[in-house]
């Protein structure tokens, strides 16, 4: 059940008291090598007071340890701890209001097994996670949060597993499970793919057992409080080799379980406070503004494939060969014969405002000739395509600025390597990672080159090794404030960038490659192309990002586009039908007033900060779509709106897809996002493109030109859509064989009044499937009548048909 209950210390944290011993340990020699100096000053007062700041920076190190390992809350401060004969004393002042704390132990689990798909293993006392040449178990875990009252504020939520066996050769994703099942009767064969292809966590490898870990879930359980369906979680093991086990609930002391904080998340930095008091009574106060965050700290790693993994080396002996797809990177440095290591990551994952606490990059050692080869990390400053890139050109057509790259001359890691082969080497690249997600630099990747003369070449393993254990890997921890999804940012799908091509915005280079890096293929559209192009594009895409575009160059274009669009061009409100209308609040923050919506449903319903910064908002205003709906407002006014497929819109017409009109402004700051600005977006671009449907049938709908449909036409596929049918589109003049094909897969045919009859003809006549028409002269291809008598009104019963008896 869920008991209430205070937050005990975890055995996973046993070395959080380590670390303070070895800060106060530094503090503490720093203290002591500097006594016997000021002893010998005569100003007793300005020793005293130095030695008392000693012990408060002791304190100040102890407290900010203390509370991380608190995450957020409840609060306890330090009181007269010893550092010898002084002592120091700390407290924390938050705007954190009352919190309650819920401890939810898991109500069913199991684990899957493909070699025995149809086994219930419900009774084991372990969960076994195995994924080892061929052979594959995955744990499934559900809990019960029914004592968290609903649409609760979700403050931080942490799953703890007990590891039983290791498993250090990778990391485990977790899953959010997209059906119910029980434990007693899941097997693989009913559950191995019911999961959701995002993963909304991570467990890191495991070199050791016999301890608790906690995984951040934050972000899921609010979802699942705001009334989402919760089917629980599985968690997958995707890296070869790996072979352990946790406890599972057959183990009453070591069963899973989620600690969930509910309240209102501090709308201010804490301020923390440390005392040292030495033993004469002298005293020293040192200030510090401290970000609660939650704890424990997220993880994410990556070793991708050739396929994800984005890495080349470029060689100055062949300074037009591209590297690409070679299964190995090299650094040297000789005359004439320099070679660098370019890689690249998609750290735009991670949530925006997140506390970077290590980013380590690892490379396999495949073969070399030096010892101790000094390389080094820099940050590249120039984009590049890991397929195009050269000595000399970064992409095709594009020179580097410099021949051998173009990159910050910062040294950001150093490491020395050599000659050992098949030994991994690490760069830490904190600072780095740090500045790329926070925004201080672009993420353009990292370099690894020498300097040390005659270096031959140290190769190292590439993301197009076939075995993933060679391959390079980033792992980074990171933290999130209190009340903040810390879950990443992932999507997949195709989204059209429509841009300004007379005015560009200086962000939009930045939000194409935060898209990417979300897992999105994105191309980019000019607002002055013309009407077919504009088409074409939409053909090919899933869903439409209005960026930066100009009203008068967008004009109609977008009247009846039928894909969904995210807009966050308040001057295009009009043109997506959501409001004639806008205004610009500045702020950094927006009221959610509904969460039983897919966009907001891992929000709760309060202030939400969704910008880094007071900057340039939008909100609706004028003449509102009367079948809108506001999720969220600035000062009383819808600030995130959307109307979905067949829903009025602003001008009176059905909507032919869905739209979203995002509470971002017009100003170039207006891509500074939190992690819940960014989660918005991300599921704003998910919902556009049809997530949350249900399909209660598939319908083929004839027209005339499927990539320019008629009015009519998108009236009728954007009204059938909106009540939940699935439309596939098929043109008239299509040949009998293709009809006859399109009509294997759908449930029923609407034929809309636009079509001409003499190119449907007869291809319908002995369809397996019913059809509807509106097309009066097909009435004797289907067997009504053979004339046709036309009457006058609006009323059903003056339209009369001579039907054959």
């Amino acid at each position: 059940g869920a008991l209430m209950h205070s937050r005990k210390h975890q055995t996973g944290y046993l070395l959080i008291p380590v670390a303070v011993a070895l800060a106060v340990i530094g503090v503490l020699a720093f203290y002591s090598a500097n006594q016997s100096a000021l002893n010998v000053s005569n100003v007793a007062s300005e020793l005293e007071t130095t030695r008392a700041e000693y012990v408060a920076q002791a304190g100040l190190q102890h407290a900010l340890r203390h509370h991380a390992n608190q995450g957020c809350g409840p609060y306890s401060d330090l009181t007269g701890i010893s550092l010898g004969n002084d002592l120091y004393t700390t407290s924390l002042t938050t705007t954190l209001g009352s919190t309650n704390t819920y401890r939810v132990d898991v109500d069913q689990d199991t684990w899957i097994d493909i070699d025995n798909p149809d086994v219930d293993n419900s009774a084991d006392s372990k969960l076994q996670i195995q994924f080892n040449n061929g052979k594959y178990q995955r744990p499934l875990l559900k809990y019960d949060l029914s004592a968290i009252p609903a649409g609760a504020n979700v403050i931080s939520a942490t799953a703890y597993f007990y590891v039983n066996k290791e498993h250090p050769e990778g990391p485990l994703y977790i899953h959010e499970l997209t059906t119910d099942w029980q434990d007693n009767t899941a097997t693989w064969n009913t559950m191995a793919d019911k999961l959701s292809d995002s993963v909304v966590a991570t467990i890191a490898r495991q070199p050791r057992k016999d301890l608790w870990v906690g995984v951040n879930l934050t972000s899921l359980v609010q979802a699942w409080i705001n009334g989402q369906e919760n089917y629980g979680i599985a968690l997958d093991p995707t890296f070869e080799g790996i072979n352990g086990d946790y406890e599972s609930s057959e183990r009453a002391s070591r069963k899973p379980y989620i600690t969930v904080i509910t309240g209102t998340p501090p709308s201010a930095d804490a301020k923390l406070k440390a005392v040292g008091t030495l033993a004469d009574g002298t005293s020293k106060t040192l200030l510090r503004d401290l970000t609660l965050q939650q704890n424990p700290a997220s993880e994410i790693e990556w070793q991708h494939d050739a396929t994800l993994g984005v890495d080349t080396y470029i060689w100055e002996w062949t300074p037009t060969t591209n590297y690409g797809a070679d299964d190995e990177i090299w650094v040297a440095f000789d005359t004439n014969n320099d070679s660098r290591s370019l890689l690249k990551f998609a750290v735009e994952t991670i949530p925006r405002e997140a506390n970077i606490v290590n980013a380590t990059l690892s490379l396999e050692h495949e073969s070399g000739n030096d010892s101790d080869v000094p390389i080094t990390a820099h940050r590249i400053t120039q984009h590049w395509e890991e397929d195009e890139a050269t000595w000399r050109r970064r992409e095709l057509g594009v020179d580097w600025d410099t021949n051998g790259g173009d990159f910050d001359g910062t040294v950001f890691a150093t490491t020395e390597v050599g000659p050992a082969t098949g030994q991994r080497y690490e760069w830490d690249l904190t600072d780095m990672v740090q500045g790329w997600v926070d925004g201080t630099f672009p993420n353009y990747g990292v370099a690894l080159a020498t300097e040390m003369p005659s270096a031959f070449g140290e190769r190292f393993y590439s993301s197009d090794e076939t075995d993933q254990t060679r391959r390079p890997g980033l792992r980074i921890t990171y933290r999130c404030a209190c009340g903040s999804s810390c879950a990443p940012r992932q999507g997949s799908g195709k989204v059209l960038l429509l841009v300004n091509r007379n005015d560009p915005d200086p962000t939009d280079t930045a939000k194409q490659s935060m898209l990417e890096g979300w897992g999105y293929e994105v191309s980019v559209l000019d607002d002055w192309d013309d009407s077919a192009t504009y088409n074409a594009a939409m053909a090919s895409n899933d869903v439409m990002f209005i960026s930066g575009a100009s009203p008068f160059a967008v004009g109609s274009k977008l009247n009846n586009a039928s894909i969904g669009i995210v807009n966050e061009r308040g001057e295009l409100n009009d043109e997506i039908g959501i409001a004639t209308d806008r205004d610009s609040p500045v702020g950094d923050s927006i009221d959610v007033v509904v969460n039983d919506h897919y966009i907001t449903r891992k929000l709760p319903v309060a202030l939400v900060r969704v910008m880094t910064a007071d900057v340039e908002l939008m909100t609706i205003n004028g003449t509102v779509a009367p079948e809108a709906e506001t999720l969220a407002e600035v000062g009383g006014a819808g600030a995130l709106v959307t109307l979905d497929t067949g829903a009025v819109n602003s001008n009176g017409d059905n909507s032919p897809a869905r739209r979203v009109s995002l509470p971002a402004g017009e100003s170039e700051a207006d891509w500074m996002m939190t992690s819940n600005g960014a989660q918005i977006v991300q599921r704003s671009i998910e919902w556009a493109m049809g997530a949350d449907i249900v399909t209660i049938g598939e319908v083929l709908l004839v027209v005339v030109n499927p990539a320019n449909l008629t009015a009519q036409e998108a009236a009728r596929s954007a009204l059938l859509q909106g009540w939940g049918y699935d439309v596939t589109l098929i043109d008239e003049s299509d040949s009998q064989a293709n009809f006859d094909a399109a009509l294997a897969g759908v449930d029923v045919v609407y034929i809309p009044e636009d079509v001409t009859a003499s190119n449907v003809n007869t291809k319908l006549v002995n369809s397996p499937v019913g059809v509807v028409t509106e097309e009066a002269n097909l009435a004797d291809e289907f067997g009504f009548s053979e004339t046709i008598v036309w009457g006058s009104g609006t009323d059903v019963k003056t339209q009369r048909y001579d039907y054959i008896t």
